[in-house]
């Protein structure tokens, strides 16, 4: 053999030698740290409602950051502070990323971060009796029975009042992991969309990106609904509605984006109307 043939051989051999010797690479879950957005700079035709829609934030805690009321005018220009309520909503959010094996045993990020090969010292916890009053076959925790009772008995409430602001065909189902926060219903062209339930328009216009012609309406301290994609919007801001009253006219293509926002945050649509 060659002494060039013999010189590439030996250098191929350290090569896959020092790959031998490096360590496995750590396999890790690690959740990145978020763009951190602090302020929002007012523009023409922005109200506190249609900000903190944007955000999804609870507009009485983005009024109160401020300094001011849900009701106050703001105007082009003034900057908001968003920072804190952004941060604790992304707080919230990783905290409660947890994953749950077959079995029920929690599971979280911290039980990757090995390297190939190596285990955890830790041990998953033992399965533990728990006491409950088990009523129709449904096993219900002591300290959670009033609570869901409550919670049962106000849904209930809530169905009987909503209603579907458009009748047709449910083309897109709530999916807040693939930032479908709401419905997408398809019906005829130039149809009536109507008011869900009652209260007062607190956002009517086009400043809010993706949604077109957009109608938000506050039905109490927690609830708000939004029709959006409009042609035409036929009510005004401060207007009170009642439900089922006409609120806006989809265009030709009969499609029409809904969704309803709890205390700042999307929750589907078809938990409410009926």
């Amino acid at each position: 053999m060659s002494n060039s043939r013999k010189g590439i051989l030996s250098l191929v051999t350290m090569i896959l030698y020092g790959c031998a010797q490096q360590s496995a690479p750590v396999v890790s879950l690690d959740i990145p740290s978020p763009a951190v957005i602090t302020n929002h700079v007012v523009q023409k035709g922005e109200t506190l409602y249609s900000i903190a829609w944007r955000y999804d934030l609870n507009v009485s805690r983005l009024a109160k950051n401020n300094r001011l009321s849900a009701s106050t005018n703001i105007y082009p220009g003034q900057i908001l502070n968003i920072g804190e309520e952004m941060k604790a909503a992304f707080q919230k959010e990783v905290s409660s990323l947890q994953t749950k094996l077959p079995n029920g045993y929690p599971l979280s990020a911290d039980s990757f971060n090995l390297e190939r090969g190596e285990k955890s010292s830790e041990k998953l916890p033992k399965k533990q009796e728990v006491e409950a009053d088990v009523t129709k076959g449904i096993e219900v925790l002591p300290n959670l029975k009033n609570e869901k009772a409550a919670k049962q008995s106000s849904l209930k409430t809530v169905k009987n009042y909503w209603q579907w602001p458009v009748r047709g065909k449910l083309k897109a189902e709530f999916n807040v992991q693939n930032l479908q926060k709401g419905i997408t219903i398809e019906t005829v062209g130039r149809a009536s969309v109507r008011a869900a339930a009652s209260g007062k328009v607190v956002y009517a216009g086009d400043g809010l990106r993706g949604y077109g012609q957009l109608i938000i309406v506050k039905h109490n301290e927690m609830l708000l609904s939004a029709y959006a994609q409009n042609e035409k919007i036929l009510v005004y801001e401060g207007q009170a509605i009642d439900s089922m009253e006409i609120i806006s006219k989809l265009g030709p293509s009969g499609i029409l984006y809904f969704e309803i926002r709890k205390d700042g945050r999307p929750v589907d649509p078809l938990d409410y109307i009926n």
